[in-house]
């Protein structure tokens, strides 16, 4: 998921919690998590 602008990352995931049936809260961190995984190493 790359966005260019923090509406459009709102945005993106508003609509795949939404998608999942989710809180965005959680689409949320697994996008933060899976983004520190991959700067890491």
């Amino acid at each position: 998921m790359i966005t260019s602008n923090p509406m459009q990352l709102k945005t993106r995931i508003k609509n795949l919690s939404a998608e999942k049936n989710l809180p965005a809260r959680i689409v949320l961190q697994n996008y933060l998590m899976e983004r520190l995984r991959h700067k890491g190493g």
